[in-house]
């Protein structure tokens, strides 16, 4: 009677095993909470092998489908924007489209500076000539430049690298952010004095945000797919201040 018991006792430890294997390996797999960047193991990938340059206020866009439901999921946007009075600027900006995919990057305090420097002469009839620049900038260019404002909790897109490890870790955000911005300027204001003529200059250089170019980096992302979160990452090159290259997108299966 012992020995049957043994006996069957081993079956049933069989058979329950047996179910555990199965269950490891079910028919829909469950997304890991990570990828590696450029890596396509598990992935769905896209090729785009595609370049918009917008023109002068003529934008151009290019919209990718991440995960291949009909809806648009990102929007990339190249336009040459200006007027006579400031010149004309490329730009280059890419949006997320709806409230459930997300952009990876970092939240960081946005530091705006203004540094004033002067240029004068006096020509031949002794009047001088002022010219000022107030430039205002991310990035402090020297010691005496003052501090206009700090804005706190600023999200910036982030260039990752291939190898780099995207996950519930990182940080994400819906938003419209930037590619590239030029620095522009505004007609002088003139001012007139019996003895002198001032010319006063406001520059803008707001370029911390740019993207890098003339490399090949990746956009991670996050989106919800069928009430999945599932991660993925965007192959791109900016190859100037306008053009951009949009090679591979890739998604979890």
């Amino acid at each position: 009677m012992k020995s049957h018991l043994s006996l069957l006792f081993l079956v049933i430890l069989f058979a329950f095993s047996c179910k555990k294997d199965k269950d490891l390996e079910p028919n829909q797999p469950v997304p890991k909470d990570f990828i590696i960047i450029g890596d396509y193991d598990g992935l769905k990938t896209i090729t785009h092998d595609t370049i918009i340059a917008g023109g002068y206020n003529k934008p151009v866009k290019y919209t990718i489908d991440l995960n291949s439901d009909g809806i648009g999921d990102i929007e990339f946007l190249s336009e040459v924007w200006g007027s006579p009075a400031v010149g004309q600027h490329p730009s280059a900006r890419i949006s997320c489209l709806h409230s459930t995919v997300f952009l990876s990057g970092t939240f960081k305090s946005d530091t705006s500076f203004i540094n004033i420097s002067k240029d004068s002469y006096i020509d031949q009839y002794g009047i001088t000539y002022v010219y000022i620049y107030n430039t205002h900038t991310c990035n402090r260019i020297s010691q005496a430049d003052s501090i206009l404002s700090i804005n706190t909790n600023t999200f910036k897109l982030s260039a990752l690298n291939k190898g780099d490890k995207l996950s519930l870790n990182s940080t994400f955000s819906s938003d419209t952010l930037s590619l590239q911005n030029d620095a522009y300027s505004f007609p002088p204001l003139t001012i007139y004095k019996p003895d002198s003529i001032i010319y006063k200059f406001e520059v803008y250089n707001n370029n911390c945000s740019n993207f890098p170019t003339s490399d090949i980096n990746y956009i991670g992302f996050r989106i919800k797919d069928n009430d999945k979160e599932k991660f993925g990452w965007i192959k791109l090159c900016m190859i100037d201040k306008l053009r951009i290259m949009i090679l591979e997108s890739a998604i979890q299966i």
